[in-house]
């Protein structure tokens, strides 16, 4: 994946590939969205995502965790969208 990437091209992308059956590396491309290392970066160097954005990918990144059967990694991926909801400034967007 592209060092940043929009969400809505994340979950496209995800989306292909669930239609073509490979639900693992749809789940990979969306697991990769929450990964706190891609957040670690400086605030110039990554725009801003708005909350409303990562909640269709953490929606479905869920859909998809539940259906493989990936408890730890939903759980992972759950507490990493906590800590970046809690980052986020809600009034701004």
């Amino acid at each position: 994946m592209a060092p940043f990437s929009k969400p809505e091209t994340v979950l496209k992308q995800a989306e292909g590939l669930v239609s073509v059956g490979q639900t693992h590396a749809a789940l990979q491309s969306l697991s990769e969205m929450f990964s706190p290392k891609r957040f670690r970066r400086s605030v110039f160097e990554v725009p801003r995502i708005p909350l409303s954005a990562l909640l269709s990918l953490a929606l479905r990144f869920m859909e998809l965790c539940v259906e493989l059967r990936k408890g730890r990694t939903a759980k992972e991926g759950l507490m990493q969208y906590k800590n970046l909801a809690q980052n986020t400034n809600v009034g701004k967007y």
